[in-house]
């Protein structure tokens, strides 16, 4: 009978380290956001002055209607401000704030397995300085997973998402190809994601690196110091093409070196608004019924395809 008992005794013990090993091994641990401390560097969009960067900075924590936040710090460069977003974090699921909306709205899901589709707005919505969106707002922000697995970071097993955009024009997709979510981290484009009908040059579309104390992701396509600041930003091909002026009220003109063929103004989403084909190097456009913003310019020769914004005031 003793022997029995101290056997049943010992099933128990067994038991209740079991759990407690299930409780706390790293693999059912959740990983947590944006620590005080964190850092991540993204290139800047170009149209700005390409060459430098764009730091968040996660600087305190606070609390905004009842929730737990992280305050992260925008800056380019980490001198001029941007804004200040605010994360949450409620298991796998990672939440921004829109401050246009005073709602929080469901970013990246860690729960989501291949074939979910996340949805971060489904409808027209103003979006926050950090987005670096050219327009009053976006149409949509919706996002599907198509695998998911780990890799190893840093001595640390981080669990990662390949996802594609679906079926709007805002997500986490270049160019229509396939990019990665890392869990703690983010998108390995941009944080708050980007448009997948601009050329990329003209939105933060690359996380340079991440660093948090006892942690730091170096991007494999980044091969500079996370700070880099080029000498110049300007590109040798463009350098003899302008358009002025710019802001422009009625009429802008384009001018280049050889002739244009063609002059395509675009929205910031993609839509084409407008084409020109002058066949002379000096053309005017005439941006008088559009709306106030920001639009792209894709100048076209015969050697060249050159892109620019413009500001329609």
């Amino acid at each position: 009978m003793r022997k029995t008992h101290l056997i049943k005794r010992l099933g128990v013990i067994i038991a209740v380290c079991s759990s407690l090993f299930m409780l706390t091994s790293p693999a059912q641990a959740q990983t947590e956001w944006a620590p005080v401390g964190a850092t991540w560097y993204f290139n800047r969009p170009s149209f700005s002055s390409s060459g430098s960067y764009v730091l968040f900075e996660s600087i305190k924590d606070s609390v905004i209607n009842g929730k737990d936040v992280s305050v992260i710090k925008v800056t380019i460069n980490g001198v001029t401000p941007v804004s200040h977003e605010y994360i949450h974090q409620h298991g796998d699921s990672v939440f921004y704030f829109n401050s246009h909306n005073n709602a929080f709205y469901l970013l990246y899901n860690f729960s989501a397995v291949p074939g979910d589709t996340i949805v971060v707005h489904d409808s027209y919505t103003k979006l926050t300085p950090a987005f670096f969106h050219g327009e009053d707002s976006i149409d949509g922000f919706i996002y599907r997973v198509l695998e998911v697995d780990s890799v190893f970071i840093s001595d640390r097993w981080v669990k990662r998402q390949k996802v594609e955009s679906f079926p709007t024009a805002w997500g986490f997709t270049e160019f229509g190809a396939d990019a990665y979510i890392l869990n703690g981290i983010g998108s390995q484009l941009y944080f708050f994601g980007l448009t997948t009908f601009i050329m990329p040059k003209f939105y933060p579309s690359l996380l340079r690196c991440y660093d948090e104390p006892g942690f730091s992701f170096i991007n494999p396509a980044w091969n500079h110091e996370c700070d880099f600041i080029a000498a110049t930003g300007n590109d040798p091909k463009e350098a003899d093409c302008s358009v002025y002026p710019n802001p422009v009220d009625d009429i802008a003109r384009v001018h280049l070196s050889e002739p244009v063929e063609t002059i395509t103004i675009r929205s910031i989403d993609g839509r084409v608004l407008q084409t020109y084909t002058p066949q002379q190097t000096d053309a005017p456009i005439d941006v008088s019924t559009l709306t106030k913003g920001s639009y792209l310019i894709i100048i076209t020769s015969k050697h060249r395809n050159i892109s620019k914004i413009i500001i329609k005031k």
